[in-house]
């Protein structure tokens, strides 16, 4: 029992060192993050008081989170829109773009709604449509890049800078609207509210929570959201309450700070060397022998590095704490920026599950050449206890297309993509 125990680990380790070898010969960073990062405070008539403390606080807080941050202040109309162009200039397909604003926005004309720049002295309406930056239109030159998961912040919702004459009853704050596929808008009130300002503080009320929780560990994109909300309806008894919209369509969750370890640093794409992959290899057989001493023969840990140093544990362990000595184990390891946990929690017996991964590997991999669209080659599979996933580098399509596929293969529980995507191939 022993012996088999070992040479099933000892064929997981040769699994985890070809896995590495494959995912990263050559490839750049799989998940590029980027952001734009807007505060505006100078208007003539109703100046901010914390919107450029904001877009400050915020863009450092991104950095740190390693996104490639566009940081910008006190923008006219013009520079609002090169601003705009710049930025789905740095976005690529599959990236994750990040777009925020602190400053005035109003709704005007026909419903939509509009970011205030700084230079104008606003006197009625029409003005917010002639000189203001459409929030649609920036969610429109996010999806023409291609980006995996579009997220618009907007602290944008305090009082009108209109003069009560030039105001329409629906101008207070922003109004409600439609996000694209792949999106999430994050209001700091509800539609047609104001949000507070919060004069005595370094950082409107909205943006105060945002930073205590963008850089939380372990926290889904919705969950980072749910927080800031109940946490602003706490401080403001109510009177102010975040909304989102969303129409997320990936089954990958999305962490601004996967958890355990460091933020993430700033991403370096196309640099990678053949060092780089032998201490990325040996990152991951340093933390598999830091397991091992806590496993023991009492669980089944696979180790994977998914993106520059991020480390994937998946298999099974006996209990919660376990889990929870893993993850510690992992973090501390030198050269580990993240670490995303999906060990399960099961009894020793059902150990002999794991047989069953083999013969859904063989199915998924043949499903897989049966589509001949589908760069079989290109495309790693991991299966643990039913849950495939779906790593190397591929273009959006055949990533989806891939996905679909092993869906369709009896016994599995669920599919993880975790390709880099690359650029379609044009003939």
């Amino acid at each position: 029992m022993v012996r088999e125990k070992r040479k099933r680990r000892s064929l997981v380790a040769m699994l985890a060192l070809a896995l590495l070898l494959q995912l990263f010969a050559g490839s750049a960073w799989a998940e590029r993050r980027v952001a734009l990062v807007i505060g505006n405070a100078s208007y003539p008539q109703k100046a901010l008081r914390n919107s450029v403390n904001d877009a400050s606080d915020v863009a450092a807080a991104l950095r740190r989170l390693g996104f490639d941050v566009l940081e910008r202040k006190n923008r006219n109309a013009d520079e609002l829109r090169r601003d705009v162009a710049d930025f789905q200039d740095k976005l690529g397909q599959g990236a994750v773009g990040l777009f925020y604003f602190a400053g005035h926005g109003v709704q005007a004309g026909r419903g939509l709604n509009y970011l205030l720049p700084v230079g104008v002295e606003y006197k009625r309406e029409r003005d917010a449509e002639l000189y203001g930056l459409e929030v649609g239109s920036v969610l429109r030159r996010m999806e023409e890049s291609g980006t995996g998961l579009s997220v618009v912040i907007l602290d944008a919702c305090r009082d009108s800078p209109f003069p009560a004459e030039g105001r329409s009853a629906g101008s207070r704050g922003l109004g409600r609207m439609e996000a694209p596929s792949g999106a999430l808008i994050a209001f700091a009130t509800a539609p047609g509210s104001t949000a507070d300002d919060n004069q005595d503080g370094r950082n409107g009320l909205y943006t105060q929570h945002l930073l205590a929780a963008l850089e939380a560990p372990g926290l889904r994109l919705e969950d980072v959201f749910k927080r800031v909300r109940r946490n602003v309806e706490t401080a403001s008894r109510r009177r102010q309450s975040p909304e989102e919209i969303s129409k997320l369509t990936s089954e990958e969750p999305f962490y601004f700070n996967a958890g355990g370890g460091a933020a993430i640093a700033a991403p370096t794409p196309n640099r990678r060397t053949r060092v780089t992959q032998r201490d990325e290899v040996g990152l991951a057989v340093t933390v598999s022998r830091s397991i091992s001493k806590i496993v023991g023969e009492a669980g089944h840990v696979n180790v994977s590095i998914t993106h520059n140093s991020i480390i994937l544990l998946t298999g099974e362990v006996k209990d919660e704490a376990m889990k929870m000595a893993v993850q510690r184990a992992a973090s501390a390891v030198d050269g580990a920026r993240s670490v995303v946990n999906e060990l399960e929690i099961s009894a020793p017996s059902s150990l002999a599950s794991r047989a069953s991964d083999g013969l859904i590997t063989s199915m998924v991999k043949a499903s897989l050449i049966d589509q001949q669209t589908i760069p079989a080659n290109a495309i790693m599979v991991v299966v643990e206890r039913g849950s495939v996933y779906l790593m190397g580098a591929v273009t959006v399509r055949d990533g989806a297309l891939a996905s679909d596929v092993a869906r369709q293969v009896r016994d599995v529980r669920k599919v993880v993509k975790m390709f880099e995507y690359i650029s379609e191939q044009k003939e």
